[in-house]
């Protein structure tokens, strides 16, 4: 792998940008398409909206055309979609990561439209490896207020203290968006915490490499 592979990403929000660019650097080349209404989209009408189908293949077409050898898709709202048209989903790898750990799985999502892609992917790892860990869901709705405003520092921190507050018991925690890699650091209790990003990026890399 060198800097010179083209990596295409498909997001919904512009914060990923800069991020997905500096887990590259040094590996590949990223080209990124960002689409907030796609986003807005998926949570009005749902992830599997003929419309918000024909957006994703739309954006992967002008990412292939960009000169793209493999697409990762950020937003786990819209992931299962992407991933059925032949693009990565960002969360896969950090789902079978947690199954891997072991034990009960605490799912924290910021967004109702989340929820059910995350439990969904999380079963689907589970079966593969031939286990039921059991889930929680930790809802930080308020915590999104944040993020929109653009208060990235107030959303990770909300983010963190919710987690910190979890029963004792919930010790494998996944952050089911990708925009809420910076919680991660600021969870003071001891916790295994998931992210997606850091994954995602190596796994695809390392399947490009095989």
């Amino acid at each position: 792998m060198d800097d010179r592979t083209v990596i295409g990403l498909l997001h919904t929000s512009p914060v990923h940008v800069p991020a997905f660019d500096a887990l590259l650097a040094g590996w590949a080349t990223a080209v990124h398409v960002v689409d907030e209404a796609l986003l807005a989209d998926a949570r009005l009408r749902g992830a599997d909206d003929a419309g918000v189908t024909a957006g994703v293949q739309r954006h992967l077409d002008v990412l292939a055309d960009r000169g793209a050898v493999a697409t990762l898709c950020t937003c786990s709202t819209i992931g299962a979609g992407a991933e059925r048209l032949g693009a990565m989903r960002v969360d896969r790898p950090m789902f079978a990561a947690a199954v891997r750990v072991g034990g009960p799985v605490t799912v924290v999502a910021a967004i109702e439209s989340a929820v059910e892609p995350a439990l969904d992917l999380l079963a689907e790892e589970a079966a593969a490896a031939g286990t039921d860990p059991g889930a929680h869901v930790l809802r930080c709705f308020d915590a999104w207020a944040a993020f929109e405003a653009g208060d990235g520092p107030g959303y990770h921190a909300a983010l963190a203290a919710a987690i910190d507050a979890l029963p004792a018991g919930q010790t494998v925690v996944v952050l089911a968006q990708a925009s809420m890699a910076g919680a991660a650091a600021l969870v003071r209790t001891d916790r295994v915490v998931l992210s997606s990003p850091a994954l995602a990026v190596a796994a695809l890399l390392a399947g490009l490499e095989r």
